[in-house]
């Protein structure tokens, strides 16, 4: 089975450039950010961090629920699903579920009986491969479960990091023009992943803890 990572935001290449047009000989000076410092320190990150980890121990607990209720019959299996993901559950589906979990505890308690069963009969014998098989054909269906969780985590991780992203270009578009530059660069970028893009060396105006500023702030 997959296995199940609620992951984290995780930073690279965010801006190599950013700007809204060089105003000819107004605005010639150039300056820079961080951008992977202010990722990491900004409110934003820490939010969505939260967000990650919250929404991953949910999928991990729906998870481990369908896992102890796999000796479930399939369609009983798959009502079961249904009711753990509704976003807004009624009380008649919060009792459904509560009896299918149930019903599942008390089927791993047959199973157990039958199992230490001295000399089972044809019929045990029987209800023993229905146990069994009930697993068996749950076991796929548990793998898509752990490949949807792991890639609806995927995508919130994605959204989220682009939406760090889109704050941080229009923060360092707004100090960009406060403070009459013309080009904002990024300061270093992971050469490995992208070697093309400009990196600062030396000079230029650091905008790090303005843009930074100015991030936190668009969130209030």
């Amino acid at each position: 089975m997959k296995v199940f990572k609620a992951g984290v935001i995780a930073v690279g290449v965010l801006l190599a450039f950013a700007g809204a047009g060089v105003q000819a000989q107004a605005q010639s000076s150039i300056g820079w950010v961080d951008v992977e410092s202010v990722f990491n320190k900004c409110a934003a990150r820490e939010a969505g961090d939260a967000q990650l980890t919250q929404t991953g121990n949910a999928l991990r607990q729906r998870l481990a629920v369908l896992q102890d209720s796999a000796r479930l019959p399939t369609s009983v299996w798959t009502e079961l699903r249904t009711l753990l993901e509704k976003a807004t559950p009624t009380e008649a589906d919060k009792t459904r579920q509560a009896a299918i979990q149930n019903q599942a505890r008390a089927l791993d308690d047959e199973l157990k009986t039958l199992q230490q069963t001295p000399s089972p009969t044809e019929e045990q014998k029987r209800r023993i491969n229905d146990l069994s098989g009930n697993v068996a054909a749950n076991s796929g269906n548990l793998q898509d479960v752990a490949g949807d969780y792991d890639r609806q985590i995927e995508e919130l991780s994605a959204k989220l990091r682009d939406g760090i992203v889109a704050s941080i270009q229009a923060a360092a578009a707004q100090v960009m023009k406060q403070k009459n530059v013309g080009i904002v660069l990024n300061k270093s970028v992971n050469m490995g992943e992208a070697a093309s893009q400009m990196i600062v060396v030396a000079g230029g105006i650091d905008l790090t803890d303005d843009v930074l500023k100015q991030v936190n702030s668009a969130k209030k």
